[in-house]
């Protein structure tokens, strides 16, 4: 067999990236991380504003990598309830205990799931990480895939991953076909402080404008996601601290009582990105550069990480069947086939829920609400909803399944 430098190059050193190596690590299989960033840190002096809400299947996954436990050292934020409403009156709450679970999932810093992912893998003599490196190019030949480096390295692989994100260089170098639209929102974030917090418990408000989440931390403050319409997320970027923490407060009807700003409030601009082929020969994407959609209810980490959990699955299940090339195009063509049946769907609910609740009739926003209230006097669909929500539905790969 020809000599390669490495058995699999992983092109971004992310959560999902990184799940994926530690999901390998005892393959025997030679990989490389590269990542054009520096090494990520956790600083327990103050809160990342990139936060993840990580639901059942994805801590089973992060367990079984051995990464939860290093989380859990850090800050990792449980909740067990899930309060919903919409402009209209509807409501709807979750509750764990409703599904016989102490929890709905975490809220973790992108950061302490990084730097734990790292840890878990650290000391592997197969996996090598490398920071601070830019990719320039990646090209295929008959047997070898190659990545070339900025600095014109050339390193030669059976297989590259792409977990570089929605910019994704491995997509365009290789020239995936991917399908791009805009939601003409941005996403407001920030974390704040209220008065009258409420312990363990998450929010979710749909509004005119777009939804709203409020997202509890370890401290007791709230990281708080707001996907505005582009037009009003100006107007709400440009008010003073005080004017921004009114408007805030008043939008969730004061739940949580007054609401303060402690830290800087950002936004990015929201849109949809689905590549119509997850591989192409030796190449395999996964996470966002495969797929982004929109963050209602928070699904996209989720997604990214089973999109690792199943290429881990498919490609050690491969490992037996071929000694001499475990990477067939039948096991990357059974992980595309495996994760497009739940992302795009998945992307489909998201898109049907953010259309809905904005939009101008007052019609339907009359019927969705009334479709909250009654769904949450309902306990089988409303279990089902909140089992799927949780990752405890559905189609999943052995390594994200609760026992």
């Amino acid at each position: 067999m020809t000599r390669f430098d490495f058995d699999i190059i992983v092109v971004g050193a992310g959560s999902v990236g990184l799940a994926f190596a530690a999901a390998m690590r005892e393959s025997g299989y030679r990989i490389l991380i590269l990542d054009s960033g520096g090494a990520p840190r956790f600083d327990d002096s103050s809160y990342d504003l990139r936060v993840n809400t990580l639901n059942l299947a994805s801590e089973t996954f992060l367990n079984a990598v051995g990464a939860w436990s290093n989380m859990q050292t850090k800050r990792v934020s449980s909740f067990d309830r899930i309060k919903v409403w919409d402009s209209a009156g509807g409501r709807i709450q979750f509750l764990a205990d409703e599904i016989g679970e102490q929890h709905l999932g975490h809220v973790v810093e992108a950061g302490v799931v990084t730097t734990s992912l790292i840890e878990a893998i650290e000391g592997c003599a197969d996996i090598e990480l490398r920071f601070d490196v830019h990719l320039q190019s990646v090209t295929l030949s008959e047997d070898r895939v190659e990545v070339i480096l900025a600095n014109n390295e050339r390193i030669s692989s059976l297989l590259v991953v792409g977990t570089d994100g929605g910019n994704s260089t491995v997509r365009e170098s290789i020239g995936f076909d991917v399908s791009i639209s805009s939601y003409d929102q941005r996403a407001l974030v920030a974390q704040v402080e209220a008065s009258e917090p409420a312990s363990r418990t998450a929010f979710q408000v749909f509004l005119p404008t777009g939804p709203l989440a409020f997202l509890p931390l370890a401290d007791g403050s709230y990281s708080i996601v707001w996907s505005a319409a582009t037009s009003f997320a100006a107007q709400l970027m440009q008010l003073t601290e005080t004017g921004f923490e009114q408007k805030l407060s008043a939008a969730v009807d004061y739940e949580l009582g007054d609401l303060s700003l402690i830290s800087q409030l950002v936004s990015f601009q929201l849109r949809k990105l689905e590549a119509e082929k997850y591989f192409f020969d030796r190449v395999v994407l996964a996470g966002d550069s495969a797929h982004i959609i929109h963050p209602l209810a928070g699904m996209g980490v989720n997604l990214g990480l089973m999109d690792a959990a199943v290429l881990s699955e498919v490609l050690l299940e491969g490992e037996s069947d071929s000694k001499q090339d475990p990477f067939q195009v039948s096991r990357l063509r059974q992980y595309q086939r495996w994760r497009k049946s739940s992302n795009v769907p998945t992307a489909f609910i998201m898109d049907g829920f953010d259309w809905g609740f904005r939009h101008p009739s007052k019609l339907i926003q009359t019927v969705l609400g009334a479709g909250l209230t009654l769904t949450n006097r309902m306990d089988f669909p409303k279990q089902e909803i909140i089992r799927f929500a949780c990752g405890l539905k559905g189609d999943l790969p052995s390594i994200a399944r609760r026992v």
